[in-house]
């Protein structure tokens, strides 16, 4: 099986973070895209009612994501940090794909201006139903450097190797 990828990013900062990974991953990436009739703003109100549905619990429509987790191993999703907590339309990816995640290695990654990490992780991990093989958590504002290059390699071991896609029936086993 090969890698995967799956992030929500409204200012791009986290997409970045999530491209960096899929380089480490050799994995493609997939967004998490919101199912709405205009685009969530990255500033004012947007951020504002971003803010009260993290806050509350309140899950976003999200589009159906364009690959099917269940077929990657292993899995990093992550997202911005709202009030501390997961994205609303990471929550909702995390509530909706805990079921196709089990049995995989799941890595959970962020990005924040600040916030401590801990109850994004936390909350996170409710959604999913179970502790996530790695974590990271990067600041907005440190997203380079041989700090967050530390972290990016130490989440990437954490997570585990990527195995090779083989061929149906190729396996090495007693036959």
């Amino acid at each position: 099986m090969s890698a995967l990828v799956i992030v929500h990013s409204l200012t791009h900062t986290t997409k970045g973070l999530a491209d960096r990974l899929a380089d480490g991953l050799h994995a493609p990436v997939v967004d998490i895209v919101e199912h709405r009739t205009r685009p969530r703003s990255a500033a004012g109100l947007g951020i504002v009612v971003g803010a009260f549905e993290a806050l509350t619990g309140r899950k976003a429509p999200i589009e159906p994501l364009s690959a099917d987790p269940e077929t990657f191993d292993p899995v990093a999703i992550g997202g911005p940090v709202w009030a501390g907590r997961p994205s609303s339309p990471l929550a909702t990816a995390l509530s909706r794909y805990a079921g196709a995640l089990r049995g995989r290695r799941v890595g959970l990654f962020c990005t924040s201006k600040g916030a401590d990490p801990g109850v994004f992780f936390d909350r996170a991990e409710r959604l999913l139903g179970r502790p996530a093989e790695a974590r990271l958590h990067l600041h907005a504002g440190n997203l380079a450097g041989a700090e967050a290059e530390r972290a990016i390699a130490r989440f990437l071991e954490e997570l585990g190797p990527v195995e090779p896609d083989r061929p149906a029936g190729s396996g090495t086993g007693p036959g």
